[in-house]
């Protein structure tokens, strides 16, 4: 397991997990992360505020050869009228 967060996160996880501080609009980065680290999955939990990163994880995981992606694309907390 590994986890990607924001480069500004100050979220706190048990040490024995590594976290990698990612850019998620680099496409290209995180593409070389995942294949870097070999993720064979990617469970997403991005929030609102970064729903519009969500296609380019998928785009990265797809290249990097990441066998599932299961986003977070079933709802959101936003209400717009």
């Amino acid at each position: 397991m590994t986890i990607f967060t924001r480069p500004e996160s100050t979220s706190t996880f048990p040490a024995d997990i590594p976290v990698v501080k990612a850019d998620y609009a680099d496409e290209k980065a995180l593409e070389e992360e995942f294949r870097l680290r070999g993720i064979d999955a990617v469970v997403s939990v991005l929030g609102p505020g970064a729903v519009d990163y969500a296609a380019g994880m998928v785009d990265a995981a797809y290249k990097a050869g990441v066998r599932r992606f299961i986003g977070k694309f079933f709802g959101s907390s936003i209400l717009v009228l």
